[in-house]
């Protein structure tokens, strides 16, 4: 018999044995996945924007209770409709895991220092050196992205995400964006001038809503290297 074109059984690795052996490995579907994560981020992810928003005198009343829980909703639908962009079974997990990573670094670094992320800031930590960065590690930080950032990550490694059919995959994906849009119109429509105010009376708030803040100011940023990377080879 010739068996030199069979492959030879390979040992399972030793993070898939201590999955096994622990029962570790657990069953989830994309769109829950995503809502949990949106979930996630909105109340561990954001302790800056929270402050800041019930700092406002005009917030602390019975009145504004609907309005803070029309935010919260707000927030978890924006979320949940950007993470429904990449719920793909080749990107959803790694996706996932680069956002957390970054809006725990975000979240630290905004409450460590009482700054916002915006385009100057992400300026500054292009141009920090390999010194300047060692210097702001510290037992704390490690601490908050151990808790934050690989934590988490660990979690949806772990995680079996049950995807639809491939021919199925792009329409659920386009409803979840279109169940994400439509639960964000219905709340602000009713409050719109409500909203409108408060946004217009606030216009940093776009600079404290983690991970989106990073994640546009450091496309901002990107584009703008590549747009002068371009110029000067024309």
């Amino acid at each position: 018999m010739n068996t030199s074109n069979q492959k030879l059984p390979t040992a399972p690795s030793l993070f898939r044995q201590v999955i096994e052996v622990f029962d570790l490995e657990y069953t989830v579907s994309s769109a829950r996945l995503n809502l949990l994560v949106s979930i996630a981020l909105a109340a561990f992810y954001n302790p800056m924007l929270w402050h800041y928003l019930f700092a406002q005198q005009h917030i602390l009343n019975l009145e504004s209770i609907h309005f803070v829980v029309s935010f919260v909703i707000i927030m978890v639908a924006i979320f949940y409709t950007g993470l429904s962009f990449i719920s793909f079974r080749w990107l959803q997990k790694t996706g996932i895991s680069v956002i957390l990573m970054l809006a725990a670094a975000a979240s630290y670094f905004m409450c460590h220092y009482g700054s916002v992320i915006d385009g100057k800031m992400m300026q500054h930590i292009a141009n920090m050196g390999i010194n300047d960065f060692a210097n702001q590690l510290s037992f704390p930080f490690l601490i908050h992205m151990l808790l934050l950032g690989v934590f988490p990550c660990v979690l949806i490694c772990l995680a079996n995400i049950t995807y639809q059919k491939k021919s199925n995959l792009t329409y659920k994906s386009m409803l979840g964006i279109c169940a994400g849009l439509i639960i964000l119109l219905g709340v602000i429509l009713p409050q719109y001038h409500d909203f409108s105010g408060f946004i217009k009376q606030h216009k940093d708030l776009r600079f404290r809503v983690v991970p989106a803040n990073v994640l546009y100011y450091s496309a901002g940023y990107l584009t703008k290297i590549i747009s002068s990377i371009h110029n000067n080879h024309n």
